[in-house]
């Protein structure tokens, strides 16, 4: 059987790449899904990143996973390739490798990238290396990605795109570079820090820690319990914190209806404020920091519920 082919340049996505992102295989089709898991399958190591969208919308979504097999570089576009009824499934070619605990993957800071692939795909990543424990048994004060790529590869890498939004397409290209450094040098990085923690004797300290990060689980979601966290909440009355609860839980149902973060659309302190206050009119909502948008659109209905 010959070499699986795979696109060099992304169809629809990107028209054109740009110079300052390193060759790659873009992957937005269910037929390049299994030649990719044979690429990854002839590759003795992998180092895997994520890109969502948490900053934008009420439910993250993954929309890029950056993945470097050995040298060879992938994007695989989960938006593009989910169905219609969701992300399930969508993945499940690159599922049997990414769960074979025979061949590492390298990851930093990898509990968010195992969790959400493990809620969006159910794909359960075996093999972890995490830099990020690592850094933290050498006892290292920066443990970033940046700064530790800067420390052991001398690169200074860009910040600029952190916030970026990675639901939209086509992606800046610069931000495409972006996603793609988290793999280019992560594996150098990841290598050397190997033989750090080897000189250090922390080996089985280090495995440990990798194995609680492949244990890691989704955190995110609607919490009840979450006032207790909001600024201000112990100074509330019985009555005020009753109210508290409610208009948390209608700021949840709210922003899941418009598609937004529940945080960006009405803050914490915001909520303490009108649940300690117990205004009776729109004009005092908007007095005590509800934004005249979501006053003129939701203020009666949240009257109602305070």
């Amino acid at each position: 059987m010959g070499e699986p082919v795979l696109d060099k340049q992304p169809d629809r996505p990107l028209s054109s790449m740009p110079m300052s992102s390193p060759a790659h295989t873009w992957i937005d089709r269910p037929e390049q899904l299994a030649p990719l898991a044979e690429q990854l399958e002839r590759a003795a190591w992998l180092a895997l990143d994520t890109e969502a969208n948490s900053m934008f919308v009420y439910r993250e979504r993954v929309c890029l996973v950056q993945l470097n097999a050995e040298g060879r570089l992938y994007v695989v576009d989960p938006l593009a390739l989910a169905g219609a009824d969701g992300p399930d499934g969508a993945l499940d070619p690159l599922k049997p490798v990414l769960e074979d605990r025979s061949r590492i993957k390298y990851l930093h800071g990898g509990d968010y990238d195992v969790g959400i692939l493990k809620r969006d795909f159910g794909i359960e990543l075996a093999g972890v290396w995490d830099s990020q424990q690592a850094a933290l048994f050498l006892g290292w004060e920066r443990t970033g990605y940046a700064a530790i790529i800067e420390r052991v590869c001398g690169v200074g890498l860009e910040k600029a795109y952190t916030g970026y939004d990675w639901g939209i397409r086509p992606l800046a290209a610069d931000a495409l570079a972006y996603a793609l450094d988290d793999v280019v040098y992560l594996p150098q990085a990841c290598e050397r820090m190997r033989e750090l923690v080897t000189e250090a004797d922390l080996g089985e300290e280090v495995e440990i820690a990798n194995r609680s990060v492949e244990a890691a689980t989704w955190t995110g979601g609607y919490d009840p319990a979450a006032i207790w966290r909001m600024p201000g909440v112990r100074s509330l009355s019985a009555q005020a914190i009753g109210v508290l609860c409610a208009v948390h839980d209608w700021r949840d149902a709210v922003a899941e209806q418009v598609d937004r973060p529940a945080g960006q659309l009405v803050n914490s302190r915001v909520l303490v404020a009108l649940a300690n206050a117990m205004p009776d009119n729109v004009r005092e909502l908007k007095r005590h920091g509800l934004r005249s948008s979501l006053a003129a659109t939701h203020g009666e209905q949240l009257l109602e519920v305070i």
